[in-house]
């Protein structure tokens, strides 16, 4: 099982706490058939194979005149067609992959994809993580979730050489700290030795050592996160893969964006977090979770804009809970341009209650 990104630091008087609709986004990318999926739908290369067909024609000569019988064909033309086929193939690298999530709130979930990306994505590291959010305070929360969990996958790696020592005992009892004339630290000049000439010894060394990994050993790259509401800041059809914990739960209105929200979303100093009313925070936790009619205002606006930000090979996550009433929502999208074109299919599902919630991650993409 791989594990679930820190979200410790996040302040969550003003930024969505993760809960069961996030953790359901990670167990959904992360089980046996979407990965599966993942790898099918975006292989590291695509082969290209070329078949070329020559083709010979002969026409046998009329029989000569000083035969003794006429020729059964006499007078007639036969052609005789003989095809030979050679084939070609090509592997080209397949592009990049341009992840993208839409209100990443602490980031848990982007974190999680960019920080195992060669798990979810069939050994591929290509993969640039982006987040969009219109809370300043998530997008400061996100980065910091995807900077610790990208670390914490970083791989311990063995590392070999040569290290001089002097000539006593390799740890010289004394300890390093960097000071001058510090006293038989391994590599310090400063060490009494034992050999007779006083000199330097030099010996190999292998070792292994916490912290010695290399970040990012099974992660994408994190391009960071963007404030701004939605999509509308995307460049058309770059969109490989999407993924939206929506606002879904039914409300009589969705909240306007506070004051507070904006600003910059900028600096990390502890007085620009207090700068926020109860009332502010109260209205940046709303645009999280409330939807309007249905739960549905705001995932409207996502769906109707697939078509033109997903690529051709794009691919949807899109979370709902049962009164978004999910089965006609995905038999819209199967009818988006004028039918045939789109699939929608449950790929998650909570199998629960959680309070009148029942959630579902519904996979979408072109056929």
């Amino acid at each position: 099982m791989l594990p679930t990104p820190c979200t410790s630091h996040v302040p969550y008087e003003r930024v969505y706490e993760p809960a069961e609709d996030s953790f359901l986004l990670l167990d959904t990318l992360s089980s046996a058939s979407e990965t599966a999926f993942l790898a099918a739908h975006f292989p590291a290369v695509t082969t290209t194979t070329t078949t070329t067909t020559t083709t010979t024609t002969t026409t046998p000569s009329p029989p000569s005149s000083s035969s003794l019988s006429p020729h059964p064909l006499s007078g007639t033309t036969t052609a005789t067609a003989t095809a030979t086929a050679s084939r070609a193939t090509a592997t080209t690298a397949s592009a990049p992959l341009l992840l993208l999530e839409i209100g990443p709130g602490s980031g848990v979930v982007l974190a999680f994809a960019t920080a195992h990306a060669a798990a979810l994505f069939g050994g591929r590291r290509d993969v640039l993580a982006l987040g969009i959010d219109v809370n300043r305070f998530a997008c400061r929360a996100t980065r910091e979730t995807v900077r610790k969990a990208v670390a914490a996958s970083s791989v311990p790696r063995r590392r070999k050489g040569r290290r001089r020592r002097s000539g006593g005992d390799a740890d010289g009892g004394g300890s390093g700290g960097g000071a001058a004339g510090g006293s038989g630290a391994a590599g310090d000049e400063g060490g009494t030795g034992e050999n007779d000439d006083g000199g330097q010894q030099e010996e190999e060394m292998e070792e292994e050592g916490e912290g010695e990994g290399e970040a990012g050993d099974t992660a994408g790259y994190f391009l960071g996160v963007a404030q701004g509401d939605l999509v509308g800041a995307v460049r058309p059809g770059t969109v490989d893969v999407l993924v939206f914990n929506p606002p879904y739960v039914p409300t009589e209105e969705v909240p306007a964006v506070p004051a507070a929200a904006g600003g910059g979303g900028g600096g990390d100093g502890d007085g620009e977090r207090m700068r926020t009313t109860f009332e502010e925070d109260s209205a940046l936790l709303a645009l999280s979770y409330a939807g309007g009619k249905d739960g549905m205002e705001v995932t409207e606006r996502v769906i109707a804009a697939l078509p033109a930000v997903l690529s051709d090979r794009g691919v949807a996550y899109l979370l709902l809970c049962a009164q978004n009433r999910p089965e006609e929502v995905k038999e819209r999208i199967r009818q988006m341009e004028g039918g045939g074109r789109w699939r929608a299919e449950t790929v998650g599902s909570s199998g629960k209650q959680a309070g009148w919630e029942k959630l579902q991650i519904v996979r979408i993409w072109r056929a």
